[in-house]
């Protein structure tokens, strides 16, 4: 159970950052910070890939469409692909930092992403303190400059996603044949500007039933669920070097100023520093 409410809450302050050897695995440190503005709270979200997060300090509440994991130091939590998430900053009591990988799967052995590829649906929670020391102090030596531990990363990282099928503590499942539908839809024409009323013409259903369920089954709303496909596509062009004018129309924003505070309100930070995030040296 999560603990109790906290009457000041705490926002999450994140740096992203790689080795300037490999843009195909991505790093975030982030640690808790007082009085976040409650108009800024943040919404669910999702990744393309697997994440792999440690906690160093305190304890850190994530929020899932039906459930909430507390993951704790000596814990390692591996989240799916595109499955909302969130912190859950109300729970957060006391200070927390934590570290996050993502791993490009075309790095990874063609037999794991076999064997791994029915757990895509998946929340899983190992707990490993050796592991868990590996994650954490590799990350720490590879932003501080070790060359040599970014293939120690991948071999660890094919350790760790070998393990989820005997860790799984939540399955995300769309049990309606119409939002799997419009939610594969959606990944093939995102790029494009979509209305509600499209998207419920595809599955014929009425826009008011189908934002409903969608929400319903998602745990996010159409419209957020385009915008995080996007966002997520955003992160791949801008480490690609494509200009974020460019990025911003190819993705259908309405210009680069509605692109860069979209891209904040969803990553935390703003374009232009995730394009900046410090490479090793």
């Amino acid at each position: 159970m999560a603990g109790k409410r906290s009457s000041q809450l705490k926002k999450i302050i994140k740096r992203y950052w790689r080795s300037h050897l490999s843009d195909d695995i991505r790093f975030l440190a982030a640690a808790s910070a007082d009085d976040l503005q409650r108009d800024n709270l943040p919404k669910p979200h999702f990744h393309n890939t697997f994440t792999m997060s440690a906690l160093e300090d305190g304890s850190l509440p994530i929020s899932f469409h039906n459930g909430t994991v507390i993951l704790h130091p000596g814990e390692i939590l591996i989240i799916g692909h595109n499955i909302p998430h969130m912190v859950d900053l109300a729970h957060i009591d006391d200070a927390c930092y934590y570290r996050t990988a993502t791993i490009n799967e075309n790095l990874l052995d063609s037999s794991l992403l076999a064997k791994i590829k029915e757990a895509e649906n998946t929340v899983s929670k190992i707990s490993d303190k050796s592991l868990w020391e590996k994650f954490v102090s590799e990350q720490r030596n590879i932003e501080s400059g070790d060359s040599y531990e970014i293939n120690a990363m991948r071999h660890l990282s094919e350790t760790m996603l070998s393990e989820i099928s005997k860790n799984v503590l939540l399955r995300f499942q769309v049990s309606s044949p119409y939002i799997r539908q419009i939610m594969r839809y959606m990944e093939d024409n995102y790029m494009s500007s979509i209305s509600i009323e499209e998207l419920s013409k595809v599955v014929n259903l009425s826009p008011f039933h189908f934002t409903r369920l969608f929400k319903q089954e998602a745990g996010m709303s159409p419209h957020a669920y385009i915008t995080q496909l996007r966002v997520n596509r955003a992160q791949d062009l801008i480490l690609r070097g494509e200009s974020l004018l460019g990025i911003a129309y190819e993705l259908g924003f309405a210009d680069q100023s509605h692109f860069s505070r979209t891209f904040l309100k969803l990553t935390g930070v703003s374009p232009v520093k995730f394009n900046t995030a410090s490479k090793t040296d």
